[in-house]
């Protein structure tokens, strides 16, 4: 009975030092501003990806695809998403671009967030100014972008020969005759 009122003394005094020390290092003022800019950035982003797929690949058309996958995303709202996003079908323009800027500002701000929580926790003390550490997460955002853009690219490529070779594979099995 003993060595499990020390085993919990102890556990208790590691939770409370590691709190002790995230109220410190500022973890909750990190993590409310990074859900805060995720938030902000969502709608927008929404908005975004279906005036890229309606601009991009509308002769597939893929604009009910799109929502579809928007709103399987988020189960338990999918009523309201869809009567929102149904009703926003073809944003103007004007709406895009402003869109695009309120996405690119806000992931610029929770990568200076992750930067700063980072940093903090390496103990590194000087920052970076504010338009300098703008302009890095702006260009991790590009080649993030970039780097998915390039795996989608690879996927579908390879997705398209495997087709094509089991397509291949299948017609060399087939003598002739239905199969």
């Amino acid at each position: 009975m003993a060595s499990f009122k020390r085993y919990f003394r102890q556990v208790g005094g590691s939770l409370a030092a590691a709190g002790r020390m995230m109220m410190r290092l500022e973890v909750p003022r990190e993590a409310a501003g990074i859900s805060y800019f995720s938030l902000i950035a969502l709608f927008p982003a929404m908005l975004v990806l279906i005036a890229l797929a309606d601009t991009f690949l509308g002769w597939m058309d893929l604009h009910e695809t799109v929502i579809q996958q928007i709103v399987s995303l988020f189960p338990g709202s999918n009523q309201f998403l869809r009567s929102t996003l149904d009703e926003i079908t073809t944003p103007s323009p004007t709406v895009v671009v402003s869109c695009i800027f309120v996405v690119i500002w806000s992931f610029s701000w929770i990568f200076t967030f992750i930067e700063s929580a980072i940093s903090r926790a390496w103990g590194i003390g000087n920052q970076r100014t504010f338009w300098e550490s703008r302009l890095r997460s702006i260009a991790l955002m590009a080649m993030a972008g970039f780097s998915l853009l390039i795996s989608a690219v690879m996927t579908v490529f390879v997705g398209a020969a495997r087709a094509r070779a089991a397509a291949g594979s299948h017609r060399s099995f087939c003598s002739g005759q239905d199969c």
